[in-house]
């Protein structure tokens, strides 16, 4: 059976419900906060990391989410992150550390990830090629 693929507006309407960008920078900041292997390095990103774009990291983990989602799986997660409840949960998630979500929250977003889309979901996001491609994208910013 072949798998649709998402269009590349679906997949960024998607990847800006889940606040990926958000997310990208929360995991690669901390990251930052050892510099001593390549200070240079993190210098880079630490000074690109509030300037880059959402899009420019959203296309940067474009492939890998078109990879892992079908177009009704992402249709689902986009479904679930901009209703009022999924709003809220991708705040939290892309804010404070650890999220401090509620029970009938955290309740959701476990039904969410127990679905097939949300295991097809959470494939992307532990995918360990993806904040590679966004950090790429990140240094060779220039704006």
């Amino acid at each position: 059976m072949l798998r649709s693929t998402p269009s590349d507006e679906l997949s960024i309407e998607t990847l800006r419900a889940i606040r990926f960008a958000q997310l990208a920078r929360l995991l690669i900041s901390e990251s930052c906060n050892y510099p001593a292997a390549a200070p240079e390095f993190y210098a880079k990103i630490s000074s690109n990391l509030a300037t880059v774009p959402d899009l420019a990291i959203e296309k940067a983990a474009l492939p890998f989410f078109q990879n892992k989602m079908s177009a009704p799986d992402a249709q689902t997660a986009l479904n679930f992150f901009s209703s009022a409840e999924g709003r809220a949960i991708s705040a939290k998630l892309a804010g404070t550390q650890p999220p401090q979500l509620t029970d009938t929250e955290e309740n959701a977003l476990s039904h969410f990830k127990d679905s097939p889309q949300g295991t097809a979901l959470q494939e992307f996001l532990g995918n360990p090629q993806v904040l590679p491609a966004v950090v790429q994208a990140i240094t060779s910013y220039a704006p």
